[in-house]
């Protein structure tokens, strides 16, 4: 959605998914949803600006009696690098 000038929301893109239920990190601006009869099938969005990112899905390794619940799964940031070229001394 959009929020504009006018103080209206703008609808600009749609994912329909069967979710049972979602993990979000305000910090990163990651959004992963669980479906799947196990909740082992997860979708990912990333909130970045005025547009929503897809993650492609990937499956959590799970048994038909081990169903993966909200509180198994947690979100956190694995590294950021930062890169820069240092002067080189004469």
């Amino acid at each position: 959605m959009q929020y504009s000038k006018s103080r209206n929301l703008k609808l600009i893109k749609e994912h329909r998914l069967n979710v049972n239920w979602f993990v979000y990190s305000s910090k990163l601006r990651l959004l992963l949803l669980a479906s799947g009869t196990t909740n082992n099938q997860m979708n990912g969005f990333y909130f970045k600006q005025n547009t929503i990112v897809k993650i492609p899905k990937f499956e959590v390794n799970s048994t038909a009696k081990q169903i993966v619940q909200q509180r198994d799964i947690s979100i956190h940031q694995m590294y950021a690098v930062s890169l820069q070229r240092r002067p080189r001394s004469p």
